[in-house]
């Protein structure tokens, strides 16, 4: 209503305004006279009030009430990455694959060592090492001289599916001579060729691996290898060996090993006649390990020509003041061999025609001791008994000595025993481009029948001083090594003990550019000709001086 009623107010305003247009159309355009001014209103209007009014509620519909159960739901996310504050990095030594070092020195003396390495891609990696060293004394003392060569090839591989397989071969010829003789009165006048006294051991080496690579997840670690040796002499002496080795680690809690190792060790010995020495061994135990102790307990089960051997395998360590002090106590034992490859790596002067007797060494080792790390400062303080059968002790042949043959050797004998020992040794961080690394071992025999340990010393001490300067391009280094005179059995039965030895050796090096160097070995500065064998001393000082190249 109100709208219509504006609409016909807004009409006769419309009319009201053009009615004065058109009825002052035919008036003059000079004259206009204003009559009224026009005077619009509007009439009062009643307002109509309109109220909402809600419809009213239909009785058809039912109230709904809602139950909602509180659930918690898993939300996996990934664990947070805990970054390590930055700290400044050392400048890493540039890597070189290869190297060659050459010298020569007094007396006589020629060595050569180089090596070379490939590493690709961690899925393969291939070394190569050789080595040379003579000296030659002869002009002094008749016959002195020696000869030691070394090579060896080895390769891994890494498979894909988690294993990877190793092959290795070596190959190594020592030549020495038989001069003894040179001290003995019964020789006075007596001269010998270098061919009738010359002595060589040569040994082929071949092996191979199998092992995981990387971690399983069974958290098992295996091992199984394989390797052979075939050694010759210049007197027609030949031995073989053969080991195959099964290890099985089973990791409980990435903490908790437990190991099985199953070997078998096979040796044929042949000169005039034959002879066999075949080990099995069985060796299982499980360590456990905790923030409090560490123990470990097992056994060695060894059968050597039907005969079965059983040896403890128990170790218990207690961390005192953490990894600083810690404590540990233990007894172990196994069957060790003496073969033609061991006894002449020990005495080079053995006797290997028709006297050489292969057998097993049985011992059983109690020991207790102190050990610790701290800042790459290490020790450890050990003591220990040792029981003994078939211990192998040397003396000279004199039964086989004659002023018109040679060779003046030794022979091998065995007794049973009882050792009472004291070792320890200690390795220092390179500090300030100082280091250190010494060792000593002191052992008290208590032989069965003989009335000494012939030929085997009782105190031992060596350590080594290193010294780095001009930002590690020259280096030097002093080394010690004591020995007591070991006891020797005359040829009327009597015990007498030779001189000891105290050796006091020095070097240095200096990296003149990047891959090229100059190196010094002074050896024996006391020029000490001490006898380690009877009537075998020692070369006295001796020098060696080179240069050095890798790439």
């Amino acid at each position: 209503m109100k709208f219509f009623q504006n609409i016909l107010i807004g009409c006769f305003l419309v009319l009201g305004l053009v009615t004065p247009v058109f009825g002052q159309e035919d008036l003059p355009d000079e004259e206009v006279e204003v009559i009224k001014s026009f005077d619009a209103r509007l009439q009062d209007a009643d307002m109509l009030g309109v109220d909402p009014i809600l419809p009213p509620a239909d009785p058809s519909v039912t109230p709904q009430s809602y139950n909602v159960e509180t659930k918690t739901v898993p939300v996996e996310y990934l664990p947070p990455k805990i970054r390590p504050l930055a700290m400044k990095r050392e400048k890493q030594a540039e890597i070189f694959n290869g190297y060659i070092k050459a010298g020569a020195g007094l007396p006589n003396s020629l060595f050569g060592e180089a090596g070379y390495s490939i590493f690709k891609s961690k899925q393969f990696d291939f070394n190569l090492h050789a080595k040379h060293h003579s000296a030659n004394n002869s002009r002094k003392i008749e016959n002195q001289k020696f000869s030691n060569n070394f090579a060896k090839m080895s390769g891994s591989y890494y498979f894909g599916e988690g294993f990877a397989v190793n092959g290795r071969v070596g190959w190594a010829k020592d030549v020495l001579r038989y001069y003894g003789y040179n001290f003995d009165p019964d020789f006075e006048g007596v001269s010998f060729t270098s061919g009738q006294t010359r002595q060589s051991f040569q040994t082929i080496n071949v092996g191979t691996s199998i092992f995981n690579g990387v971690q399983n997840l069974g958290d098992i670690n295996y091992r199984a290898d394989v390797d052979v040796y075939f050694l010759d002499d210049a007197y027609a002496a030949r031995e073989t060996g053969f080991e195959l080795k099964l290890n099985f680690t089973k990791w409980f809690a990435e903490k908790h090993p437990l190991a099985v190792t199953v070997v078998t060790d096979l040796t044929n010995f042949r000169d005039s006649t034959q002879q066999s020495l075949n080990n099995f061994y069985l060796q299982p135990n499980f360590t456990y390990v905790n923030d409090y102790f560490r123990v470990k307990v097992g056994a060695n089960i060894i059968t050597n020509n039907d005969e079965y051997s059983t040896f403890p395998s128990i170790e218990a360590t207690v961390p005192i003041i953490g990894s600083r002090f810690t404590a540990f106590v233990g007894a172990d034992g196994s069957l060790q061999k003496n073969t033609l490859k061991t006894l002449t790596d020990y005495n080079p002067f053995l006797a290997t025609r028709a006297n050489l007797m292969l057998r097993n060494t049985s011992y059983a080792d109690y020991y207790g001791g102190v050990k610790g790390n701290f800042s790459g400062f290490e020790y450890l303080g050990r003591v220990g008994y040792k029981n003994v059968e078939d211990l192998a002790l040397f003396n000279l042949n004199y039964a086989g000595i004659s002023n018109t043959t040679v060779p003046y050797d030794f022979l091998t004998q065995y007794d049973d025993g009882n050792i009472f020992y004291i070792n320890g040794s200690i390795t220092t961080p390179e500090y300030k481009g100082l280091s250190l690394i010494g060792n000593v071992n002191s052992s008290i025999y208590d032989m069965d029948n003989e009335e000494e340990p012939w030929h085997l010393p009782s105190l031992t001490l060596n350590g080594t001083v290193k010294y780095k300067m001009l930002d590690g391009k020259a280096k030097v280094k002093a080394s010690i090594f004591v020995e007591n005179g070991v006891p020797y059995q005359t040829e009327a039965g009597a015990a007498e003990s030779l001189s000891g030895l105290l050796d006091l050796s020095v070097g240095a090096e200096y990296q003149i550019v990047k891959n090229f160097g100059i190196w010094l070995d002074i050896f024996n500065l006391a020029n000490n000709k001490r006898q380690r064998w009877l009537n075998y001393p020692t070369y006295g000082i001796n020098v060696l001086v080179g240069a050095s190249a890798r790439f």
